[in-house]
């Protein structure tokens, strides 16, 4: 948990992850426990005191906790699947009534769901 003040920015990356991967990552979370989790981003991130630079993260955000916690872990399984141990994510989990869920969607980096 983020203590109350933390400075935490998000925005587009740079070198956008490629494609197959991106699709791999929407298919997992579309697939995770149904209904917890309501969205998925995948922006760049820089939370001052838990990174010590910008890194592309999985944004999850849900309605209610226990769900999405349970979305998580299963989401965070099947990342290991896709992504190269080297390259590993950040998983951040928030409810939709987070002040920070704004600044996630203004980055732009929506994967879930589409359209």
């Amino acid at each position: 948990m983020m203590p109350v003040g933390t400075r935490v920015r998000f925005g587009a990356p740079a070198n956008p992850m490629e494609r197959g991967k991106l699709d791999a990552i929407s298919k997992l979370v579309a697939r995770a426990e149904r209904g917890a989790i309501e969205e998925a981003h995948l922006p760049m991130a820089l939370i001052d005191g838990f990174m010590d630079g910008a890194e592309q993260i999985l944004v999850l955000i849900g309605r209610s906790e226990r769900p999405l916690q349970s979305a998580l872990n299963e989401v965070g399984r099947g990342l290991t699947e896709i992504l190269s141990p080297r390259q590993g994510m950040n998983i951040l989990p928030m409810l939709v009534d987070n002040a920070l869920v704004p600044l996630v969607r203004e980055a732009g980096c929506k994967i879930f769901p589409l359209g």
